[in-house]
């Protein structure tokens, strides 16, 4: 039988000996030291996601994440994660997890941090199945306007528990009442005292009501940030009416601290 090309060690000038062979998903042979591969995991090869072909394992992770991996298991400089795209970040995020690569475990939770604003629902679904709960709380409210059936896929298909789909959709709903409140119940006329001649409001009031309200009815799940965000982009509308500019302002303070509630899908302890 002919011998498989091999890939050699990704650590440049690395002299220890090659006593393994690791095949990745995507048919890429790799040399290993089983030395590195017991101190830095607790679980390489992992048993449930391990063939045997040839007296050879193959894993479930790509060349690209198997070359990672590979890496943070020597003792030398760790190679930078900052310029991965986000598709390999998660793999090699769900790698380290599933094989307890604890050198690793660490920059990922920090990268798909910094990852949030991009990728919520991928966030969120990562925080879930490994239980990084703050992690978890800071991605949530991106995910609310996101629609419900792509993350529940995406919690399916990560095997995150119907527990904590359930925790999804009660937190959605909390802080969708909180942000459809805030539209519904703008501050009555008494906050900015009446108007020359007895008047409640002013033309001002109408037109800046109206652009609040169509601009938050475009919302399917508003969020009091939204809505705080959208009555600060109009309020300058209404400088020229000291009596509504009051009233603007008072709803915008009201917004704003409601922005500030916490609504988690984890309780913190």
């Amino acid at each position: 039988m002919d011998l498989p090309t091999v890939r050699p060690c990704p650590v440049r000038d690395c002299t220890l000996p090659i006593d393994i062979i690791l095949k990745s998903s995507d048919d890429i042979f790799h040399a290993a030291h089983t030395k590195l591969l017991e101190q830095f995991s607790e679980g390489f090869p992992h048993a449930a996601s391990v063939t045997v072909d040839a007296n050879i394992p193959v894993l479930e992770e790509t060349s690209a994440v198997l070359d990672l991996m590979l890496q943070f298991m020597h003792h030398t400089r760790q190679p930078d994660l900052g310029n991965i795209d986000f598709d390999l970040l998660c793999s090699f995020a769900e790698a380290v997890e599933k094989y307890l690569i604890y050198s690793a475990m660490s920059v990922c939770k920090i990268l798909m941090n910094l990852s949030i604003a991009y990728h919520p629902v991928e966030v969120l679904v990562y925080a879930l199945k490994h239980d990084y709960h703050e992690l978890a709380n800071t991605a949530a409210p991106l995910t609310v306007q996101n629609d419900s059936e792509m993350v529940v896929s995406k919690a399916k298909a990560a095997g995150i528990h119907d527990s904590f789909l359930v925790a999804w959709f009660r937190y959605r709903d909390n802080v969708t009442k909180a942000g459809r409140s805030l539209l519904k119940n703008p501050p009555g006329y008494g906050i900015g005292g009446l108007h020359k001649g007895g008047l409640q409001q002013c033309e001002l009031w109408t037109e800046f009501i109206e652009e609040v309200l169509s601009a938050g009815i475009k919302l399917d799940f508003p969020k009091p940030k939204d809505v705080a965000e959208i009555i600060s982009n109009h309020v300058e509308d209404l400088e020229e009416c000291p009596h509504c500019s009051k009233r603007g302002n008072y709803w915008l303070a009201h917004a704003q601290s409601a922005a500030k509630e916490e609504y988690p899908l984890f309780l913190k302890f």
